[in-house]
């Protein structure tokens, strides 16, 4: 049964933000029959605007969850919009206990968690380091991990804009990973690093720059949200705008 706020608040809200950002930015997204129908899953998403919570949701039929700036919940209207999107604040530039607790339990109730693993927005439209945090909130979880990479969100919107402007956005999802445990920390992050530029080359059309090394995180640091299917942008399969 559906909650309250995702009938009047949640899915009108992201299914007016399909129509505004397929009208406005070409907007685009694949692989999302690859995402898990039930249960929770951790979406690990590379961060490259503020439109990266809504490009990746929108494109789910299942409602998300993700972390945002606590500052953002304190803004009149706005802070009670965000929640009601699902939304859960994290401090940033800190070991915020508390929200990858909420994190863990939202995970645990079986929904979909975003978290950007690169702990903030890129400066010049690169994937950069892959935290270990996200790895290990999904092993203590018990969840898999689907990586998901968004192209052209930094050019519509780079953080030092204050205004978007019009350029294409895509997303494409890829197959899930399996968090056997924390002790397979480091195996999972190579893989699920080497996923994100797999499947950004794919969207960029195979051309991509070497992967950078990965940062071996500590277990209590904040994750500010390889396989690869037949039903990536270059298939046969139909690309959803």
């Amino acid at each position: 049964m559906l909650a309250w706020r995702e009938v009047l608040v949640y899915y009108p809200t992201f299914f007016l933000s399909r129509i505004a950002l397929g009208l406005g930015f070409g907007y685009r997204y694949f692989g999302t029959t690859r995402v898990p129908r039930a249960g929770g899953v951790l979406l690990a998403s590379n961060h490259q605007s503020n439109f990266d919570p809504v490009v990746v949701g929108i494109a789910l039929d299942r409602p998300i969850h993700f972390m945002a700036r606590d500052t953002l919940f304190s803004i009149p209207g706005f802070g009670s919009l965000i929640r009601a999107l699902n939304a859960f604040p994290v401090r940033r530039a800190t070991a915020d206990l508390e929200a990858m607790r909420e994190a863990l339990s939202r995970l645990r109730s079986g929904d979909p968690v975003l978290l950007f693993p690169e702990g903030t927005r890129t400066k010049n439209g690169e994937i950069g380091p892959v935290h270990a945090g996200v790895v290990l909130l999904a092993a203590r979880a018990g969840v898999p991990i689907v990586p998901v990479v968004i192209d052209g969100a930094f050019e519509a919107w780079p953080r030092h804009r204050p205004l978007p402007r019009r350029h294409p956005i895509r997303v494409l999802f890829g197959d899930p990973i399996a968090v056997p445990g924390a002790e397979f920390r480091d195996r999972v992050l190579k893989e699920l690093t080497a996923a994100l530029h797999a499947l950004r080359a794919e969207l960029r059309g195979g051309c991509d720059a070497p992967a950078p090394a990965v940062s071996a995180g500590a277990a209590t640091e904040p994750v500010l949200l390889p396989g690869r299917g037949p039903d990536g942008p270059h298939s046969s399969h139909e690309a959803h705008a």
